[in-house]
């Protein structure tokens, strides 16, 4: 009897076991599938670029504290949504940010998101149930639809942009990534497109023309640049410098980036010295771009220095990024520049 009473306890303590580890490993999994979730769907990563936004953000197990994120994180995080979710779900994900992130993440939204063609009045509509300040980031993004669609024509798609809610020439952020994204590759005939538009769009668009060719073509950023409009040319020079320096500190780390920052400002001085204002800040806004805020990113721009270059830039809110060296700073809240 007491061995039969034994042998039920001791059964009774295995149940009890198995019972235990089954829950054990069921809270693990809970666990594992909530971070995963968190990871792929509410949290910025470094993981997700822009060419592939869905393979690289499924990739992705490092959550980065927000302290650590670039704006080059955030507008990519913001593309990822915006390529994955409706625009009113991708807006949320963005609102989940702390408040200085926010901005920067709906500016990559609006790169991301892809109205179809005669969907205008509903994107537009939904576009205006956002909060008024981040309305005209994403109106960006339905003119760099149109412009890709319109290949540029500024026949085409001025009309368009006087249908929108304020001053046209706002939207010169969204003509100008229209253009290079849907001309870029043929810089020659993309610069012709350019320059067809009033010079009051001019500077925006060359600035990320310049942009493209300094991403492919580091050692020669500046090739084209006496095809852009003289009023312009400046402009396309800083964009070109900014591309080149993205290009070649892309993957390494601030101290890691100092010699090659070193080593591209002599190449691109020598090759235009009388430039080297625009190149400098070009380059300095690079640097802005890749690196977070921290005590890193301040000692790699004054290692190579940028400091005084990019001063106002670290301090200023909505700065456009095709503004010269001659731009005075401008309020100072938080290191966002309008991309």
């Amino acid at each position: 009897m007491s061995r039969s009473r034994s042998s039920t306890a001791t059964t009774a303590a295995h149940r009890a076991q198995r019972l235990r580890r089954a829950g054990i490993a069921s809270l693990t999994i809970c666990c594992a599938l909530g971070i995963a979730y968190y990871a792929l769907f509410r949290a910025p990563s470094r993981g997700c670029s822009w060419a592939s936004a869905p393979a690289s953000l499924a990739r992705t197990v490092l959550v980065q504290p927000y302290f650590r994120l670039s704006l080059e994180d955030l507008l990519g995080y913001g593309t990822c949504m915006g390529h994955r979710r409706s625009l009113h779900a991708a807006v949320d994900r963005c609102l989940d940010l702390p408040p200085a992130a926010v901005s920067g993440c709906v500016d990559g939204v609006a790169h991301g998101f892809r109205p179809e063609p005669g969907e205008d009045a509903a994107v537009l509509a939904e576009v205006l149930r956002v909060s008024p300040d981040l309305q005209p980031l994403l109106l960006d993004g339905l003119v760099r639809a149109w412009t890709i669609e319109a290949k540029g024509d500024p026949a085409a798609v001025l009309p368009q942009l006087a249908t929108l809610p304020v001053e046209p020439t706002g939207y010169a952020n969204g003509v100008r990534i229209g253009i290079q994204v849907g001309l870029g590759r043929d810089l020659p005939a993309a610069m012709v497109v350019g320059a067809s538009w009033p010079e009051a769009y001019q500077e925006p668009i060359f600035e990320e023309l310049g942009w493209r060719a300094g991403d492919a073509t580091p050692d020669r950023p500046f090739q084209y640049a006496e095809t852009a409009p003289p009023s312009a040319q400046l402009a396309y020079i800083q964009g070109a410098a900014r591309g080149a320096a993205l290009r070649v500190t892309d993957g390494l780390r601030p101290a890691e980036a100092v010699p090659v920052v070193n080593d591209l400002l002599r190449a691109l001085e020598l090759q235009r010295p009388r430039d080297s204002a625009h190149i400098r800040l070009g380059v300095g806004v690079a640097l802005l771009l890749r690196y977070p805020p921290g005590e890193a990113r301040t000692e790699t721009l004054r290692l190579v220095g940028l400091q005084t270059a990019v001063a106002h830039r670290e301090r200023a809110e909505g700065v456009p990024i095709w503004l010269g060296p001659a731009a005075g700073p401008m309020d100072s809240r938080s290191p966002n520049i309008i991309f």
